[in-house]
């Protein structure tokens, strides 16, 4: 499956916006060459923990937040940051393999740059 992963042109539909209790949210869904739907992506920047089954990962346990890159305690995940992401904050998402579920362990640790969702809806 990676190998034609690989392959492939991913095009991927992100969703950006504060849901009825003010809590951000990012959506993205996936679509791979030749209209073929890969899994979607739910996050909740609150960084509460959630359970997934991911078709890729398996068993995930995962959270994000928007941080402001001076929280961010990985010194490479922390530097060379542009003035405005500096300002408004990156969104760190964390996510492992769920050790009870999962026969395969690894864990990522993912900062990136995302606007404020001050014009949200």
């Amino acid at each position: 499956m990676r190998r034609i992963i690989k392959s492939t042109t991913i095009t991927l539909f992100v969703k950006h916006y504060k849901d009825d209790e003010g809590v951000e949210r990012i959506d993205v869904k996936q679509t791979i060459t030749g209209g073929i739907s890969g899994p979607p992506e739910y996050r909740t920047l609150n960084w509460t923990s959630h359970n997934l089954d991911h078709s890729l990962f398996g068993a995930v346990v995962a959270r994000s937040r928007r941080i402001p890159v001076a929280e961010v305690t990985d010194e490479y995940l922390s530097s060379d940051w542009l003035p405005d992401v500096s300002r408004d904050g990156a969104i760190q998402s964390y996510g492992e393999a769920d050790e009870e579920k999962n026969p395969y362990q690894w864990k990522s640790d993912m900062v990136s740059e995302f606007g404020p969702c001050e014009s949200c809806t």
